[in-house]
């Protein structure tokens, strides 16, 4: 096997792993309508249900199953970020540190489940993780330090 590349198994894996969503379907099975509605989310993640119904010539009922699908499996998620104008800015954040190799997936699994983090990235040289964090104050920055340095629980 060359560097980069993946062997069968692997691919075989990747090729199934969160494939499926709730309803035995794949996740990339997503019709017209779908991309219309997640258009219109994209522009307007407050667009009501009537609103899309109306786009699609559908009933509201039909679009929050229809959004239950891609909402379930993963590959829709929605994020409301607060205006800084009204909260005040954010304290950005980044924090580099180093893992072994068999943790990382496992450190990058559990960051990625904090609300503040913008961003998780493996990343080479003396540190092999980098995340970054958008915190309410600069007090945030030790508490998140805190729970970041903190042992990685068990699967």
């Amino acid at each position: 096997m060359t560097a980069g590349s993946l062997n069968t198994s692997r691919l075989s894996a990747l090729a199934h792993s969160g494939t499926a969503d709730g309803a035995g379907g794949a996740v990339c099975d997503l019709s017209a309508p779908d991309h219309v509605l997640l258009d219109a989310l994209v522009k307007d993640g407050w667009t009501r249900l009537a609103v899309l119904a109306d786009l699609t010539g559908s009933s509201a009922a039909t679009i929050s199953r229809r959004l239950n699908r891609p909402t379930a499996s993963g590959i829709v998620a929605f994020r409301c970020d607060v205006a800084p104008p009204v909260s005040g800015p954010p304290v950005d954040v980044a924090c580099r540190g180093r893992a072994t190799a068999s943790d990382v997936n496992r450190l990058h699994r559990t960051l990625a489940t904090l609300p503040e983090c913008r961003l998780l990235a493996a990343v080479t040289g003396s540190a092999n993780v980098l995340a970054t964090y958008w915190l309410r104050d600069i007090d945030s920055v030790q508490q998140r330090g805190t729970a970041a340095c903190a042992p990685v629980a068990e699967p």
